[in-house]
């Protein structure tokens, strides 16, 4: 093999191995600090803890047919107390009635 793409090939085992570590398997992985709460007709929320203490909370809401209604994405500090601050609102709007 030509000594370039064994060191391209290197470096990419060594990304996908740092990337599986930090997302699945260390003490502090990003599926270890997600939870996900789902409700009856479908929609969820998802909160994420970083690394610096703050929260993003995604939240996905539908009506009683399952049709989307509303996404919002909230950030919360980290100080105790703190509201969560809208990052992103939005609502489903059909295109065709």
């Amino acid at each position: 093999m030509n000594k370039t793409n064994l060191i391209l090939a290197g470096a990419v085992v060594l990304f996908l191995g740092y990337y599986s570590y930090t997302v699945f398997f260390a003490d502090d992985a990003l599926i270890n600090r997600t939870e996900i709460t789902r409700d009856a007709k479908g929609g969820y929320q998802v909160t994420t803890k970083l690394l610096d203490g703050t929260q993003l909370i995604e939240t996905y809401e539908v009506n009683d047919n399952g049709s989307p209604l509303s996404h919002t994405l909230a950030s919360v500090a980290a100080e105790p107390g703190s509201q969560p601050v809208a990052i992103k609102q939005g609502t489903f709007v059909p295109k065709f009635k």
